[in-house]
């Protein structure tokens, strides 16, 4: 028999993934997605969906224990909390062409902080960390492997604010921020320097915006042609993950001129303002789905929305949006429209990019056939290919 995986994921004792609202039809697709090629789709008749989020069943169905929603039968949780747990598909449809799947069975464990997470690695209790903490993985970066760019952990800006109301000092914000110390001090070189959301796949990149966009000198002057002066710090509101991110943010705007004050949020604090539209100056948080067509990461992705954050409202946003809306996403045409949103990206930006939004994961020396990851959605491994040596 083929061995166990223990499968970490991440630092986060809130569930898979967190923050899920069961009422929502992505719940059900991102179970989906995390089964991968193990997800069996026999075991339930025409029309049912195999796995999903029990949010149609009565709560007397729901399990006492985690992760509460009932599994489907390639899925397995057990008491030993916080524990659950994948079982092969052994009806899946690639096993002739490429095998497997080799895996008894993936079990899964939360850890709730990234010292646990280590120690639990360094013993030899789990053979994956599933978005390992930078400071971890960079001890064993040879076991390391990143998962496609999905989108960026940036700074948002109302641009309502009378302090944020002028692009240019917006732009200066732009050229203000140090982002090969974000990614090379912060990230521990994990990931690329870049100035915009999107992943070298997307028909959207723009080879020109993979660059740190760091001038502190063209900063001071942008700030000056607009006549720029602070009645106020301006406020940068963050989770605590982000607390290091932010003091660097703070070095770098007040070098230019631009005092700040932090105030760390609590999570879900954070995330109600965020889609309530309160935040008021600054905000550093992270998105996905750019790696999916850039219209998408338009309509569906927080910061890009209509009715963003940021209440940017730009009559070019909005024409270059509703031309996508018929257009071929790999087309010329398209491709027209996303060099008018890269443009604008930098002459108006009301999000700033910080770092890429680029998975790290970390695997114990034993774990093979996991050089692949699928492009969209989220980068996920390939688990059918995967097998642990003895």
């Amino acid at each position: 028999a083929n061995p166990v995986i223990d499968l970490s994921i991440g630092c986060d004792p809130a569930g898979v993934p967190n923050g899920r609202r069961p009422g929502d039809d992505v719940t059900d697709v991102a179970l989906r997605v995390m089964m991968g090629r193990l997800l069996n789709t026999n075991v339930a008749g025409a029309g049912a969906a195999p796995l999903h989020d029990a949010v149609l069943q009565t709560s007397s169905q729901f399990d006492a224990f985690f992760p509460y929603l009932n599994c489907s039968q390639t899925g397995r949780a057990t008491k030993r909390n916080p524990w659950f747990g994948f079982e092969p598909n052994r009806n899946w449809h690639g096993t002739a062409i490429e095998g497997g799947p080799y895996l008894d069975a993936i079990d899964v464990k939360l850890f709730a902080d990234s010292d646990a997470l280590g120690l639990a690695y360094e013993a030899g209790d789990i053979d994956l960390i599933n978005g390992a903490p930078p400071t971890t993985a960079k001890k064993f970066r040879s076991l390391t492997k990143q998962a496609p760019k999905a989108g960026l952990t940036y700074l948002g800006m109302n641009v309502t604010n009378s302090l944020l109301k002028d692009a240019r000092v917006r732009q200066a914000l732009m050229y203000a921020v140090d982002r090969k110390r974000l990614v090379e001090e912060i990230g521990e070189g994990f990931g690329t320097v870049t100035n915009q959301p999107w992943p070298s796949t997307s028909p959207a990149f723009d080879p020109a915006l993979e660059a740190p966009f760091y001038d502190p000198g063209k900063a001071k002057s942008l700030l000056q042609q607009a006549g720029f002066t602070a009645s106020r710090p301006l406020q940068i509101e963050h989770r605590n993950t982000a607390s290091n991110v932010a003091a660097v943010l703070k070095e770098n705007f007040e070098a230019v001129g631009v005092k700040v004050e932090l105030a760390q949020v609590e999570a879900n604090a954070f995330i109600a303002r965020l889609r309530a539209r309160e935040l008021k100056d600054l905000w550093i948080t992270t998105h996905s789905f750019s790696d999916l067509a850039p219209l998408t990461n338009f309509q569906q992705t927080i910061p890009y929305q209509a009715q963003n954050p940021s209440y940017f409202e730009s009559p070019d946003y909005a024409d270059l949006r509703a031309k996508l809306d018929t257009l071929d996403p790999t087309s010329t045409a398209a491709k027209e429209q996303y060099a008018r949103f890269n443009k604008l990206w930098v002459e108006d930006p009301f999000i700033l990019a910080l770092q890429p939004n680029t998975r790290v994961d970390l695997y114990s020396a034993k774990v093979r056939g996991n050089d692949e990851y699928l492009g969209a959605p989220g980068g996920v491994q390939i688990w059918g290919r995967i097998w642990k040596k003895a």
